[in-house]
Parts: C-alpha cells; sequence; structure tokens
C-alpha cells in the first residue's frame, strides 16, 4: 500500500522539466480518495449531527388511539434478552414489551436480509465479533450474549422471522422489509396517516434517517410524528411534529440530498465538511439549490450528474465562481496550507475523478429513497468478486501520472538495475 504522502513526495523529487505540479493535482496523489476515504473504508461521519437542522422536539399528549410504526430492529436491541432462556420464552417477553409500550395499534416494520444489500459494509463496520450460527427453534435456549448474538446476520435474520409470525399471532401488524427497513418504515406511517387525519400516528426509532425520511417525503397529514424513545421506551413525551418541521424553508426540497452528500451508512462524509455546514450554504446559495433539485429527477444524465457534482463540490469547498475546474482549485488551496504549514491531502476538494463517483452514489441513494430503484451498478458502485454485494466502484483515474509511478515502481525482478528510474531517484537503493 502506498502512504498517502508517497506520491506528491515524489513529485517534488522529480526534475522540474518534468513536472508541472498544478496537473498533477488533478490526480489524487494517493491510493484512494482520501476526503472520503481512509484506511478502513469509507469516511463516516456522525449522523446524530442533522437533527440541529431541524426544529425543537414538542411535547405531545398521548391517546389510547394513536397510530405507532416501530422499527423492529429498535426492539431487538431494547428488550434484554436472557442468555440460557428458550426462544419461545424471549419472543412471548418481546410480545408483552410490545403489548406494555405500544398498545393495540402499532405496526412493526424488521430489516429483511433475504438479499445482501448495500449495508453489507457498514454492517461489517459496526459487528467486528458475532456468534456463531445458530439453529433455531422454539425449545434452543440462547447461549450468546444478545450483543453478540444479533451481530450475526444469519442468526439475527431467523430470530425475525421467529418473532415475527408470532407477532402475527398476537395480532400485531407486523412487515419484514425486503433489505433495509427505513423506507418502509416511513412509507407505512404516511399511508397510515394520510388515510386517517383524526388518530396522530408516531414513527418510533433512533435511526436519523428516519427522521430525514419523514422530512423528505411528501406527505399531507397533520399529525405525523417522530418519537425517538429515551430508556423508557415511549415514556418520554418529547416528539418531532413533521408538519411543523416541513415549514422549515428549503428543508423537504433538500434534506434527502443532504443526508446523502455528507454521508450516510451506505455514503462516505466529506473530510470536515459536516450535514451543518452544508445545509447553512443550502439556505445562502441559490445556486446550490438549483443544483440539488436535479438530484431528485429519475431520468437525470450520468453527465449531468458528474458536472452538478463537481459544482456542488466547488460551493461546499468555497471556490470563486470563476474557478472552472476544481482539479485546478486543488493546487491552489494546497500552495495556500503549505504558505500556513498545514498542507493535508485529506483537507483538499476530492479530484473530479472522485467527485463523479460520489455525486454517482448520492443521486442513486437519493433516487432510492424517493423509490425509484436505481441499477446501482451503474451508479457508482460495483459487484464484489463473489457477486454477493456491492462495494464503491474506485475512480478511473490512476492515483498519479505514469511518470511518478514508475518512480516508485518498476520491472525489475531481481532489485533495480543500475539505469532503473526507481534507482535513479532513490527509491530502489
Amino acid at each position: 500500500m502506498i502512504e498517502p504522502l508517497a506520491l506528491f513526495q515524489r513529485i517534488c523529487v522529480l526534475p522540474h522539466s518534468e513536472t508541472q505540479p498544478q496537473k498533477f493535482f488533478s490526480y489524487e496523489l494517493a491510493p484512494y480518495p482520501l476526503a472520503l476515504f481512509d484506511e478502513s473504508g469509507m469516511r463516516k461521519g456522525t449522523k446524530s449531527d442533522l437533527y440541529s437542522i431541524f426544529p425543537t422536539s414538542v411535547k405531545e399528549a398521548r391517546d389510547k388511539d394513536d397510530i405507532y410504526v416501530v422499527d423492529g430492529g429498535l426492539i431487538l436491541h431494547k428488550l434484554v434478552c436472557s442468555i440460557r432462556k428458550k426462544f419461545k420464552e424471549l419472543c412471548a417477553e418481546h410480545v408483552r414489551y410490545v403489548k406494555h409500550h405500544y398498545g393495540d395499534h402499532c405496526h412493526i416494520v424488521f430489516d429483511g436480509y433475504q438479499e445482501v444489500g448495500l449495508k453489507y459494509n457498514e454492517h461489517a463496520r459496526r459487528y467486528k465479533k458475532s456468534a456463531p450460527d445458530t439453529v433455531i427453534t422454539e425449545d434452543t435456549p440462547l447461549t450468546d450474549s444478545q450483543s453478540l448474538f444479533l451481530a450475526n446476520v444469519t442468526n439475527k435474520s431467523r430470530f425475525i422471522d421467529m418473532l415475527s409470525k408470532i407477532f402475527k399471532e398476537a395480532d400485531i401488524h407486523t412487515t419484514v422489509a425486503q433489505g433495509d427497513a427505513d423506507r418502509p418504515i416511513v412509507v407505512t406511517a404516511i399511508n397510515l396517516a394520510d388515510a386517517d387525519e383524526t388518530r396522530k400516528v408516531f414513527v418510533i426509532g433512533e435511526d436519523t434517517d428516519l427522521l430525514v425520511l419523514l422530512a423528505g417525503l411528501p406527505s399531507s397529514s397533520q399529525e405525523l410524528f417522530f418519537h425517538k424513545p429515551g430508556r423508557n421506551g415511549v415514556a418520554s413525551r418529547q416528539s418531532r411534529n413533521i408538519a411543523e418541521l416541513k415549514k422549515n424553508n428549503f428543508l423537504p426540497d433538500t434534506v434527502l440530498f443532504i443526508h446523502a452528500f455528507t454521508g450516510c451508512d451506505v455514503i462516505s462524509a466529506v473530510f470536515g465538511k459536516g450535514k451543518e455546514s452544508l445545509w447553512h450554504l443550502v439556505q445562502n446559495t441559490s445556486e446550490l439549490r438549483a443544483a440539488i433539485c436535479n438530484f431528485y429527477l429519475a431520468n437525470a444524465t450520468h453527465e449531468n450528474i458528474f458536472k452538478l457534482g463537481c459544482t456542488l463540490f466547488r460551493i461546499l469547498y468555497g471556490a470563486p465562481e470563476t474557478v472552472t475546474s476544481i482539479n485546478e482549485y486543488r493546487f491552489s488551496t494546497f500552495k495556500v496550507a503549505t504558505l500556513k504549514h498545514t498542507a493535508n491531502l485529506k483537507s483538499l476538494c476530492p479530484t473530479e475523478g472522485a467527485a463523479r463517483q460520489h455525486a454517482y452514489r448520492v443521486y442513486a441513494q437519493v433516487q432510492t429513497w424517493l423509490g425509484n430503484n436505481p441499477v446501482m451498478t451503474d451508479w457508482g458502485w460495483k459487484r464484489n468478486e463473489t457477486d454477493t454485494f456491492c462495494t464503491p466502484a474506485p475512480i478511473n483515474d490512476p492515483p498519479a501520472p505514469e511518470t511518478v509511478l514508475k518512480s516508485l515502481f518498476c520491472a525489475c525482478r531481481k532489485g533495480c538495475a543500475n539505469g532503473c528510474g526507481c534507482r535513479k531517484l532513490g527509491n530502489g537503493l
């Protein structure tokens, strides 16, 4: 693996007659786009930062006729499961928990694991250790800790299948999504709220994505709320009124994009560029809002999304309107940074090649949230070698010009000979 600064250091020792530094900055000068990735993969932001752009929570009186649409994953982790209890006992405890906290008018929606989706990498990142596969029957005891058991996707899927069957027998509306449950949860809540304006509908969950989708997908209801429970289930009365939230200027039309572009579960964050900073730009930059609108179009072209992606990065990094290429802007900002002794490649705007793939992935995610189901491998993703899940597609450009790469690598099989370019530049000694 090439060290991130190794390529740039090699540029610095090349004869000046062979180099034009500004042109080198159209390359990442690293084995991966440092503004978007680190050694472990996609950069991760803090999704909860998005809460700061939403109106303050309000207290809502509850009624026995209120409807609750509950993230099934929340229930799996909220209720503590004791080791050595049989699964039929654990299922019975889950039924009692749901009935006690959410009454008779609740809909439970679980993630589905029949197909491995884009969240495969996120699951792998979150759960480094897991229990072995367990054959689950009603009389099988839980032999591992709850966290290790649920970290195994096969175990979780089997338990969800059993639990959903028991829930249905207990007259609890239950759905197992085809994949990620966030959109099905929100669509279920919106449909219920729009169909019955006389009862409040609460989405219960901890995932920021749920609030983002509630704010970004259309709904006419005034009785739709998001509730993030504390330790006491739904005992807290703090909820967010979605109708009030949608009155926030530009928020309903941009929040899906803001969340995707600055990093969600399946898309990288941008180094040093958080959700709040992009939101403030959205409020104050008409050019930015005009560009974002195109990410909501179902028939956008690849070339248009690429050009808009470059525009968005230019605005995000504060480049003047006269800048026509973010590659050129990378070089100018690096020169300024070196004068301040703060030069850092990861703080530079991504190259146009990296911006292209990031913009593609953002577009695909926004379209997925909107329910348009784009072909992911057409938009910044590729299948892994076993064709079981997708990984981010690499940029089409090499990490550096051929001249620089030859100074780092050569074809010599038994060490670098005297005539080797690597040896001349001190790399083969």
